[in-house]
């Protein structure tokens, strides 16, 4: 009865702030229950070993610029086709992160390196990399920072073809955060985070694939999408993360490699093993 009633003060508590008509109280009551479910995660004392893979796919594509021959009064330009340089990079770590009162720390210990330099640090590789991805839900719902999101239903999420809830948050202040939005899909019982994707700006690296994007006189879209599969005791875990450095548009995008453009940079994050211990005093 007491977790009905606080329940119902937050639902209320949340139309006050965002002014949120009634046919909407589905939307708050999931963003309340998210919130709910993150400050389990968050006040869980515990740590959790695994194992990371990280692979890193890169296709870069050199347009080289072509030659004026003058020959007999007239002038030919022969116009050179595009190099494509691909490379690979795939890295195994022993993954360890420990929540003590809601301090996390991230250990890593390289198992093998393929591809790189085994004594340059991989991470330097990811321009974009998301550090303790497993707390991202966090981020949104934590009760103290919602209020810095408008929230609203996806658009067309009946085709995403799962059986989840689908809020998208938006930041009131973009400038404040590393993305403009996120997609988040969460469990309609438990309201548990299952999925979530953000679209990035404004983090470290970002002006570099900005600047290959002048070069490319493209587009930019950097997304991040990652899936909690992992149960344990109802809180769940990611099993893989995909952030894309994709570009489109421009003079010389979709003449080469089509409309719909190219992923210049794929990166996969993938988890398994997972052992858990408890951390606390």
């Amino acid at each position: 009865m007491e977790k009905k009633a606080i329940a119902f003060f937050w639902v209320a508590f949340f139309c006050a702030i965002f002014h949120l008509p009634q046919e909407k109280e589905k939307l708050v009551t999931a963003i309340v229950g998210s919130s709910e479910y993150c400050t389990r995660l968050k006040e869980a004392p515990f740590k959790f070993s695994c194992r990371e893979e990280i692979s890193l796919a890169r296709d870069n594509i050199i347009f080289r610029k072509g030659k004026n021959t003058v020959t007999g009064g007239q002038q030919f330009v022969f116009n050179y086709m595009p190099e494509r340089q691909k490379f690979n990079f795939h890295y195994l770590f022993d993954y360890q992160l420990v929540n003590k009162n809601g301090s996390f720390r991230e250990e890593r210990k390289l198992v093998r390196a393929e591809g790189g330099d085994i004594n340059q640090d991989p991470l330097d590789h990811l321009l974009f990399f998301a550090e303790r991805v497993a707390y991202a839900p966090i981020t949104i719902f934590e009760k103290n920072r919602v209020k810095e999101f408008n929230f609203g239903r996806v658009p067309g999420e009946r085709k995403k073809g799962d059986d989840l809830f689908w809020i998208r948050a938006v930041p009131i202040d973009p400038d404040k955060w590393i993305f403009t939005s996120v997609d988040i899909g969460v469990d309609h019982g438990t309201h548990a985070v299952r999925k979530l994707k953000a679209f990035l700006h404004n983090f470290k690296g970002y002006k570099v694939l900005k600047r290959i994007s002048a070069y490319y006189k493209s587009r930019l879209e950097v997304s991040c999408q990652v899936e909690f599969n992992e149960n344990f005791y109802g809180l769940y875990f990611p099993t893989r993360v995909t952030i894309r450095e994709h570009h489109r548009g421009g003079p010389k995008i979709p003449l080469y490699v089509g409309p719909k453009g190219w992923d210049r940079t794929l990166t996969t994050f993938t988890y398994s093993g997972y052992k858990f211990l408890y951390s606390g005093e």
